[in-house]
């Protein structure tokens, strides 16, 4: 393309998401699709339609840079998965879909997330299987797709080590932190007193974070293999060393 129409899919928000898919689509199966997928793929994400209640609203955002996962790129949400639909009710976000589009016309359902864990006083608009109801939507707003739910032990597993890696890093900064401090280099002390505040933070952040998943482990992997009235068949393929299963019907 010509530099400022790649340009303009690089930086406009709509076309960016163009961008996004084809991106999707490599990292969560080595394919950048046909052309004609994509467009297919683009005009269902535009034209997704939620519950038909005014007190709802939902919005679209998705990673920085190609990544397959990781924080959102306008609301600063950790998706799991390369897009998101942030779910408001009355202006408050309260839930999190993060999924990715893959070549041939596939979907996979990487997150269905409450923004607060107490207080959800909007569910009783939802039916009570919250993920029989979310592939309900992708099912009619994706005619033709073959959708594939994440396994819960595989998330759980792959969460794990990402807080665990980033708590590593922190301590390590603290411990590197600490010994410049015992060095007592006054012209650099206030700023390695903050870093080493900021880094204690992270450690009982993530901390918090690995204690929290452990307790609610058993939940989440429940959670995932209850598909209400559709049957999740066996494992398929990885994708980035994650499990999914497909929905059968």
């Amino acid at each position: 393309m010509e530099l400022d129409v790649e340009k303009l899919f690089e930086t406009d928000a709509n076309y960016e998401v163009v961008n996004k898919i084809m991106s999707s689509m490599w990292r969560w199966g080595t394919s950048r699709g046909m052309w004609n997928e994509i467009v297919v793929a683009y005009d269902c994400i535009r034209h997704f339609s939620f519950l038909n209640n005014p007190n709802f609203e939902v919005s679209l955002d998705h990673t920085k840079y190609f990544n397959p996962y990781g924080y959102a790129k306008y609301s600063r949400v950790f998706i799991d998965g390369v897009f998101a639909l942030l779910v408001y009710y009355k202006k408050e976000h309260v839930l999190t879909v993060g999924f990715s589009i893959t070549a041939g016309k596939g979907l996979l359902i990487q997150q269905v997330q409450m923004s607060k864990r107490t207080g959800n006083r909007w569910l009783y608009h939802f039916p009570s299987n919250r993920l029989e109801f979310v592939i309900s939507l992708f099912r009619s707003n994706f005619p033709g797709y073959q959708i594939a739910v994440i396994d819960g032990s595989s998330l759980v597993n792959k969460t794990l080590s990402d807080y665990q890696q980033g708590l590593d890093r922190a301590q390590e900064h603290c411990k590197n932190y600490r010994e410049v401090l015992a060095k007592n280099r006054s012209e650099s002390k206030e700023y390695y007193v903050h870093a080493l505040k900021e880094s204690k933070q992270d450690c009982a952040e993530l901390s918090a974070k690995i204690a929290h998943l452990e307790s609610d482990a058993q939940r989440l992997v429940a959670f995932y293999e209850n598909a209400g009235s559709f049957v999740l068949g066996p494992e398929s393929k990885k994708f980035n060393g994650l499990l999914h299963h497909k929905v059968a019907s």
